[in-house]
């Protein structure tokens, strides 16, 4: 049951493609999502969903962080990914790579 009171379904799932480079081209939702994954050394594979309020909109960042708070969960933003890219980037060619390495640290607490 409480899983059901806390679980709000997500408008549309859709599936992704990243950009190969990454965020050379392009800095969305999906390279984050995607460079995130394949940097822990997983299949180049997410899910991401909107996150919505208690009112239905869609959470703030604040709200978010919040969430991710009480809930135990780890808030990075989307620029301490670039970031992070930018850094491995010197030291790589930039493009998808399916074994890629932990980058040195992922901004935690942010």
């Amino acid at each position: 049951m409480e899983f059901a009171r806390r679980f709000r379904s997500p408008g549309h799932v859709i599936l992704l493609i990243a950009r190969e480079g990454y965020f050379g081209r392009r800095r969305g939702h999906t390279e984050l999502s995607t460079y995130l994954v394949e940097s822990a050394g997983l299949i180049p594979s997410a899910t991401i969903v909107e996150m919505l309020s208690d009112t239905g909109r869609s959470m703030t960042k604040e709200e978010a962080m919040a969430f991710a708070s009480q809930n135990s969960l780890k808030f990075i933003e989307g620029k301490a990914i670039v970031e992070e890219w930018q850094m491995v980037r010197v030291m790589a060619t930039g493009g998808l790579r399916h074994t890629a390495p932990r980058p040195p640290s992922l901004s935690e607490g942010e």
